[in-house]
């Protein structure tokens, strides 16, 4: 393709030196030299601006198929993973627990339990937490569709529940479809502010309350100490950061706990 319109210059200068084409200008009044000069000079121009823009497209499309390709084998992979480690978790843990001394796979074993309690755990706050959110937004947007005619208020309600799992990408997805529900419907300006109002009070009691008090307490971890580790992981690490703030958190204060408590141990056992 690139090939065939650098080729474009020399085909419209071939044209315009046709008998026939001489013969049309001749009679327009058209002298050929300009129009071979004109025309070359245009096409050139054309070509040196078309080229580039041909090769950044191809490139576009070409890394397109790659994520397309990506994504798809991706889909394809996963399942078949998931299957095959929960298949074969309980074997995988204790060779894992083998990697340690007969002294230390005691305490290795006693971690891994505390850790996976607290995944545990954190992950059942988490999912309560997307729960009262459904709930709160479904009451919100249902008392709007009384009002104004908002549609759709249990489905939008959920779907903010569930996308409440994604910190910020989630919130910007559930804000986006319900404004756009609420200009199709009825009374489009009212039904637009009325969602913009509930989920800003929601948002504000899941930060404010609701989160400290359901995930912070199900891991162990003080309202402001929780409000901090986002702040701090969202500041350094972005959306990200602020999606595993709270387990690893709560990981690092229990794995510390815990060195305290052995370091304890120890100088008790000096003692005597």
């Amino acid at each position: 393709l690139i090939v065939n319109i650098q080729g474009l210059p020399a085909q419209a200068i071939a044209y315009i030196k046709r008998p026939e084409t001489q013969q049309l200008m001749a009679r327009a009044g058209i002298d050929p030299a300009q129009a071979q000069e004109r025309v070359q000079a245009e096409v050139t121009a054309y070509v040196s601006k078309a080229g580039p823009y041909v090769a950044g497209l191809l490139k576009q499309i070409v890394q397109s198929v790659g994520a397309l390709i990506n994504i798809v084998t991706n889909i394809i992979l996963v399942p078949f993973l998931t299957i095959y480690l929960l298949k074969d978790w309980q074997k995988m843990r204790e060779n894992f627990f083998l990697l340690f001394s007969k002294n230390r796979r005691g305490k290795a074993i006693h971690a891994y339990r505390d850790v996976d309690h607290l995944l545990g755990k954190w992950l059942r706050g988490q999912v309560t937490l997307s729960f009262a959110n459904a709930v709160l937004l479904s009451i919100g947007f249902e008392i709007l569709h009384l009002t104004f005619g908002l549609r759709y208020p249990l489905l939008l309600g959920i779907l903010g529940g569930v996308l409440n799992f994604i910190p910020y990408f989630g919130l910007l997805v559930t804000l986006v479809v319900s404004l756009g529900v609420a200009l199709l419907s009825d009374d489009p300006m009212s039904n637009a502010l009325g969602v913009l109002a509930v989920i800003f009070v929601v948002q504000m009691l899941e930060s404010s309350v609701l989160g400290p008090k359901i995930v912070g307490e199900s891991v162990g971890l003080h309202p402001v100490v929780l409000i901090l580790a986002l702040l701090i992981f969202g500041f350094f690490f972005g959306v990200p950061g602020m999606f595993v703030a709270v387990p690893v958190t709560a990981l690092g204060l229990l794995l510390l706990r815990n060195w305290m408590a052995q370091r304890r141990q120890e100088g008790m056992e000096g003692l005597f």
